[in-house]
């Protein structure tokens, strides 16, 4: 195999490198903490509070200080009109239909992991698949650099199902991720143009290539896309979706479906948030290329869930096709929660349920192997 250990076997644990993790680990949370805390300084923290009704909470809370009657630990407001900002309705039917979408979301990734397994011919079954997919995409919320696709490794290892080729399934659903993110930027295009398309792309562009800037020498393989296939496997995939046309589209039809979800889900939630006075108002077409752009920023995460790199690709998107920083950074971080919320509810699900049939200490040997070890194993 040619990335670090992502897809061997059972390998060694290199002499300091579980310290190595910890300490990459950290410094991944912390940059992710100072991406999402600059993207509420500068949209403005009180914008963002009222806007997400955040402010009334910690004004009832005895938090914020509405006036001298009141208790809290902040003194006053800024503007008496964020009172009324915070005041607004919340449709919750809305919200509500989103983090049903995102459910579906999943189970679609998880269904075209479990159709991409079959096609190479492992011999699990769709919960069997769904738990190992969603046990690491928990994992990928949880560590940086898409960590968590080991673990998928791992669990349909624990079921006497191949290393390698439970590799290459989820390399090709990696592969099948930029699939979508190509086409619907191409419908982006033809919906925005050229101008105000190039515009939304461009500060993805720039995250994508700061991040890969970071982690090029770190990671000899698999940059672009998280892990990497052996050489065979990547034949093997081209020569069966060659010989089965008809598998190949039904396959792209679940990436393009599972991505239409969440073209709609920020849609959606800003609609959910919009009232009398927060209007988070933003065109469909822009929106859509917001959720482009974030799926770019992230593509190589070097936060835990590329946190903080999508929400700054999506709302610099929006930004530059005109929207607010405030409104734009609102609904990047209203999408960005409900879709890590209900990632991570099925990740502690199958771990209820014990449905990964695998933990942390068979995955982080896979994690933490050498390049040198990787290459052995493969």
């Amino acid at each position: 195999m040619t990335n670090a250990g992502v897809y061997t076997a059972e390998v060694e644990v290199g002499e300091g490198r579980g310290g190595d993790f910890i300490k990459s680990l950290t410094l991944s949370y912390l940059v992710a903490a100072l991406l999402l805390g600059a993207l509420v300084y500068f949209a403005g923290v009180w914008s963002v509070l009222a806007n997400t009704r955040l402010l009334d909470v910690l004004v009832s809370g005895g938090i914020v200080r509405q006036h001298d009657v009141h208790m809290g630990f902040v003194d006053g407001l800024p503007d008496p009109e964020l009172l009324l900002l915070t005041q607004d309705a919340i449709d919750w039917r809305l919200v509500g239909g989103v983090v049903a979408l995102y459910f579906v979301f999943w189970g679609i990734k998880s269904f075209q992991f479990h159709r991409i397994s079959r096609f190479m011919g492992m011999s699990g079954s769709l919960s069997e698949h769904s738990s190992a997919y969603l046990y690491g995409s928990g994992l990928n919320i949880l560590w940086p650099f898409r960590l968590g696709n080991a673990a998928v490794v791992a669990s349909c290892a624990a079921r006497a199902e191949s290393s390698t080729r439970a590799g290459a399934a989820i390399y090709a659903a990696e592969v099948f991720v930029l699939f979508e993110v190509f086409v619907f930027g191409l419908i982006g295009l033809g919906l925005n143009g050229w101008t105000t398309w190039l515009g939304e792309l461009f500060w993805a562009l720039v995250i994508a290539l700061t991040a890969f800037l970071i982690v090029r020498r770190a990671r000899p393989g698999g940059v672009w896309i998280p892990g990497r296939a052996s050489a065979s496997d990547k034949k093997l995939l081209i020569r069966r979706f060659a010989e089965s046309p008809s598998t190949l589209a039904a396959i792209a039809a679940l990436s393009l479906l599972a991505f239409l979800i969440d073209d709609v889900t920020p849609y959606l939630m800003s609609q959910a948030f919009t009232n009398d006075f927060v209007i988070l108002n933003v065109p469909f077409p822009v929106i859509q290329m917001g959720v482009v752009a974030g799926y770019i920023a992230r593509q190589i995460s070097i936060t835990p869930g590329g946190i903080g790199q999508f929400e700054w690709g999506f709302a610099a998107a929006l930004v530059m096709a005109g929207v607010g920083l405030p409104e734009a950074a609102t609904i990047a971080l209203l999408e960005s929660a409900v879709r890590h919320g209900t990632g991570l509810f099925l990740f502690g699900t199958v771990m209820v349920w014990k449905g990964a049939h695998t933990h942390m200490s068979e995955v982080m040997p896979r994690v933490l192997a050498s390049p040198a070890q990787a290459h052995g194993q493969a």
